[in-house]
């Protein structure tokens, strides 16, 4: 008898999860993500906003202390639909240095990247250009070469920054990492001379390009940024591995019901597909994107093992 009651138990409560996620979503649907006024936020808040045209219920976005929290937040939620994160690779690229107690990439339900960014562009003030006669990538390199380690260049620890200036030295590079902080930090340090190689976000330098201060080199991606068409891209010029964008996505606590996940990737879809969403993106110099599911998964993995075989860590260990 107590096992007939036991299995109507379990019945009972597999009937109620299947019912439950078929009403989804009945409630607001809480995103986490990072400190107000970040880029991230703004992405999670972009999403928010677009959402209203394509899910029956509000998206409400809770700024954290930062992503690494975010993350925290919602992997210990019910995985019910009812709570989701918007973070950052920044997150994965602490994982692959260390400092999380958790996997970026297996300890989450991916539900799909909405947006992207090209993140870095390599730039050079003009008195170096014209002093050591630098008008490309390879210029700069051979230059460093030639002078290895007197040139300083801006760095980030557990950033896509320090990847590409990784990247840089692999391909022969000799400059002098500096961790110079957050991107408005490494303009500073830029502008002031403290560093004379800037690894960085085009917007905080576009104004010094058109004042002619500033030379843009190359832009860190395959293709030419809409947001620096006359720059070129580091594919075009042969260095088809340079680049470590900036991707925007979606996730769930470990666990999220099938049917629960088709509809948030759904929404995914229809969001990154919205003009609206698009035009909010492009305020700062970011575009939509959309791989969803295990295909976001598996995009994950692979740019976390390609980190570690760059050196930036040892990854994740279970304690």
């Amino acid at each position: 008898m107590k096992k007939i009651f036991a299995l109507f138990a379990v019945c009972s409560v597999f009937a109620a999860s299947v019912a439950a996620a078929a009403d989804y979503p009945r409630r607001a649907v809480t995103i986490h993500t990072s400190r107000s006024g970040s880029q991230v936020d703004y992405v999670a808040r972009a999403f928010a906003k677009s959402a209203k045209n394509f899910f029956p219920e509000n998206m409400i976005v809770n700024s954290t202390s930062g992503q690494i929290n975010a993350y925290r937040e919602t992997m210990r939620a019910n995985p019910d639909g009812y709570t989701l994160g918007l973070v950052n690779n920044t997150v994965m690229i602490n994982d692959v240095v260390g400092s999380t107690d958790f996997d970026s990439v297996e300890d989450v339900e991916f539900v799909g990247v909405v947006g992207s960014a090209v993140g870095n562009w390599i730039a050079i003030k003009k008195e170096l250009a014209d002093k050591g006669n630098i008008k490309s990538l390879a210029d700069l390199i051979a230059y460093t070469q030639k002078h290895p380690d007197d040139l300083i260049i801006t760095d980030r620890t557990a950033s896509n920054t320090n990847t590409v200036v990784r990247q840089l030295a692999a391909l022969g590079l000799k400059a002098t990492p500096a961790d110079a902080g957050t991107a408005t930090d490494r303009l500073t340090n830029f502008l002031s001379g403290n560093c004379d190689i800037y690894v960085g976000s085009y917007g905080l330098i576009d104004q010094y390009i058109k004042k002619g201060d500033v030379v843009c080199l190359v832009a860190c991606t395959t293709a030419r940024s809409e947001f620096s068409p006359e720059v070129p891209c580091a594919a075009e010029l042969g260095y088809e591995g340079l680049g470590a964008p900036v991707f925007y996505y979606l996730f769930a606590p470990k666990g999220l019901d099938a049917d629960v996940k088709a509809k948030l990737t759904k929404l995914c879809q229809d969001v990154a597909g919205d003009p609206a969403f698009a035009k909010d993106l492009a305020n700062n110099t970011i575009e939509p994107a959309c791989k969803v599911g295990e295909e976001a998964h598996e995009f994950f993995a692979a740019a976390k093992a390609e980190m570690i075989k760059l050196g930036m860590g040892e990854g994740y260990k279970k304690q």
